[in-house]
C-alpha cells in the first residue's frame, strides 16, 4: 500500500492536478479515489449497502459521507414522488394534499 501511495502521489504532482490549489479539500489524494469509487457506485447502483459493504463500512451512515448523491438523483426522487402523487390521484379522485395527508375515508 505505502508504494502504491507513493506511486499515485508521484503521478498526481507530475501531472500537476494539484498545482495552484491551496484548499486541502480540494486536493486530489489516494483517499479521493475512495470516495469518487464510492459515488459513482452507488450513482449506478442506488443501493447504498452494496456501497458499504465494498467500502468495508460497519455502518450506512459513514458510507453516506463517501457516497455524494448528486442533484440529479434528488430531482429524480422529486419527480417520482410527484408521479405518485399524480397516479394517486387519477386512481382515487383525491387531490395531492388530502392523499399526502390521508384525510379522506
Amino acid at each position: 500500500m505505502e508504494q502504491a501511495s507513493k506511486v499515485f502521489s508521484d503521478t498526481v504532482k507530475g501531472l500537476g492536478l494539484n498545482e495552484g490549489i491551496t484548499d486541502r479539500k480540494q486536493k486530489v489524494t489516494f483517499h479521493t479515489l475512495r470516495h469518487t469509487m464510492a459515488t459513482h457506485l452507488y450513482e449506478n447502483t442506488h443501493d447504498l449497502y452494496l456501497t458499504q459493504r465494498s467500502l468495508g463500512h460497519a455502518t450506512s451512515t459513514m458510507t453516506a459521507r463517501y457516497a455524494k448523491m448528486s442533484e440529479s438523483r434528488f430531482r429524480e426522487g422529486a419527480e417520482a414522488l410527484e408521479t405518485a402523487f399524480a397516479n394517486c390521484r387519477k386512481q382515487t379522485g383525491q387531490n395531492k394534499t388530502e392523499q399526502a395527508a390521508n384525510l379522506t375515508k
